[in-house]
Order: C-alpha cells, then structure tokens, then sequence
C-alpha cells in the first residue's frame, strides 16, 4: 500500500560479529509519502538518520525521474555527510513489466556514489538481505567511530536523558486522588 502522510516502524535484528559475539540493532523506520503535499515532512526525518533508503517504482518513470530531480537533492542537503544511502528500486515482482531497466538505475546509483537494491515490497524479495547488507554497513567500525556518527549517537543519548527525565518529573508532579 502507498504511504499516506508518514508512518513509523520498528524493526530489532541480530548481527553475528565476525569474533562471535553478536551485536543486535533496532531499526528506528520513517516512511514519508512521496507526494508533493508530504514532502516537507520529508527532510525533518534526515537530520539524524544513519541510513536513508530512496525507494522508486520499476514501473513507473515518474517515480525514478523523482529521485534524480528531488529526492536525491533533499538527502545532500539535509542529511549527515556520512549517511549510508541506497536507491532501492522496489516492485521487482513486476520484473517483466519494469519501464525503468535495472541498469540504468544501477549506474545512476553508482555514479551518485550510493548503494542500489532491488526489492518487492509485496513478496518481501530482497528485503532481509537489503537490512542484513545495511546493518553490516552500519557496523563496520569505519562507519561506527566516525566522529559524525559518534556525535549524532551523542545527541541521540541527550535526548533521551531529557524525555525520561521529563517523563519522570511528571509522574512526580501527579496528585492522587485524595492526597
């Protein structure tokens, strides 16, 4: 189904780590409609995010021609420098029916510098391997120390501190009933 507005999932993984101990990543997901009217919302979701996934129909021109016009642009100018990038071109289950050929959009992907996928949304092909290869790419200790990364784990910690003490001082500040 076609995102309406924006809609937030989450997803926990588990990583073996090549010195056998396992590393477990939870997968915070915004999903921003690609419509006109939704995409202000669209570059508020790329500040912090370590990974964005620019998703095309194969089917439609349209949608990819989207990507070269807008959609990339939006990332370069909102998003952390270090982000891990994919265009992911989805509805592979219509294969036979594509009007944008895989190799045109593989080229583009790698010309921008960015990594490129095939999915199906609807039968889910390709979509464990997408976040296996993601989540490899996000453990790779060049991307995990990088001082961006560090400093958006950093701000990502404070606020979470203020929210829980936020939430904590309003449970203090609830009278009871009869107290």
């Amino acid at each position: 189904m076609s995102t309406n507005g924006a809609t937030f999932t989450t997803n926990k993984m588990e990583f073996k780590q090549p010195n056998g101990s396992t590393k477990f990543l939870s997968f915070e997901m915004w999903d921003t409609a690609g419509q006109e009217k939704y995409r202000s919302l669209a570059k508020m979701f790329f500040k912090e995010a370590s990974v964005a996934l620019i998703i095309y129909d194969i089917t439609s021109s349209k949608s990819f021609e989207e990507i070269k016009t807008y959609w990339m642009e939006l990332v370069k100018e909102h998003a952390p420098k270090n982000i891990i990038m994919y265009i992911i071109g989805n509805k592979s289950d219509l294969i036979g029916n594509e009007v944008v050929k895989e190799e045109i959009a593989r080229e583009y992907a790698k010309n921008e510098k960015v990594n490129f996928f095939l999915t199906s949304a609807k039968d889910r092909t390709g979509i464990d391997e997408l976040f296996n290869e993601i989540g490899n790419k996000y453990l790779n200790p060049e991307f995990m120390n990088s001082e961006e990364n560090q400093q958006r784990i950093l701000r990502k910690n404070e606020v979470a501190r203020i929210n829980k003490e936020n939430l904590q001082g309003n449970q203090n500040n609830k009278k009871g009933c009869c107290g």
